[in-house]
């Protein structure tokens, strides 16, 4: 249900500019208390690479981020206020059309991390769910995310597809993790599915008589995934992300 009743569009140049000026002002000595800067929406790497880094630059410009090699905690020291870096969300889809250089070039302006929602890694899952894009497109955009010198964040819906896909949900999903080849600075996130009132999924799953898993079986779910999780190194860090704890 998110973003369905906002049409996509990209911010020229001006309109980012006094956007930034907006939040700077909505926040004004608050914004101290701010760790990082977040790229939106939903999808903001896709913006064409030419104006994306137009973008960064006046980010960059417009506020203190630490820069790409520096040692976080005496830089703030030093720079009170100063932002850790600059995070976005990317579809899986429609990463490929960024390669390797342009996330180098991305990396430079201090962007830190990016968010791929790889949700499952069964891609028959990923169809029944009317997703475009397979499991390979996750591990794809995450390899090239992680080779131009940007940390990944991957994203796993826990509980997605009830007791019908429960098995191969957590199957598919391994195997995706761990072609991924996550290390130190990456991120996993297990994000409980919760199921909006006004969703087809609801309507879909009570029409094929998919039955949720309980709150348990989702742990049990999550347990059996960190389980089969292997790692070429050190580990990246794994948490729970509660949609319910943001705002869209």
């Amino acid at each position: 249900t998110f973003y369905r009743d906002r049409p996509f569009r990209i911010k020229s140049l001006a309109e980012f500019q006094e956007h930034i000026a907006q939040v700077k002002a909505f926040f004004g000595p608050a914004l101290q208390m701010r760790r990082s800067l977040f790229l939106a929406d939903a999808n903001a790497i896709a913006i064409p690479e030419p104006r994306l880094l137009s973008m960064l630059d006046l980010a960059n410009d417009a506020f203190d981020v630490v820069p790409p090699g520096t040692s976080l905690g005496p830089y703030r020291r030093a720079h009170p206020g100063a932002m850790g870096g600059i995070y976005a969300f990317v579809d899986a889809f429609t990463s490929r059309f960024k390669t390797v250089e342009d996330y180098s070039l991305l990396a430079a302006r201090n962007l830190r991390r990016v968010y791929v929602g790889l949700e499952t890694g069964h891609d028959p899952l990923l169809a029944w769910l009317r997703k475009a894009g397979t499991a390979a497109d996750a591990v794809d955009a995450v390899r090239t995310i992680r080779a131009g010198g940007v940390a990944a964040g991957v994203i796993i819906l826990v509980g997605i597809g009830g007791r019908r896909f429960a098995a191969q949900h957590v199957a598919g999903t391994i195997r995706a993790v761990n072609a991924m080849e996550l290390g130190p600075g990456d991120l996993v996130y297990f994000s409980e599915f919760r199921e909006p009132e006004d969703s087809d999924y609801r309507w879909i799953a009570a029409v094929e008589g998919v039955q949720p898993l309980t709150p348990g079986e989702m742990q049990d779910q999550m347990a059996q995934m960190r389980a089969g999780f292997r790692f070429p190194g050190a580990p990246p860090q794994i948490s729970v992300y509660d949609i319910r704890e943001f705002i869209y």
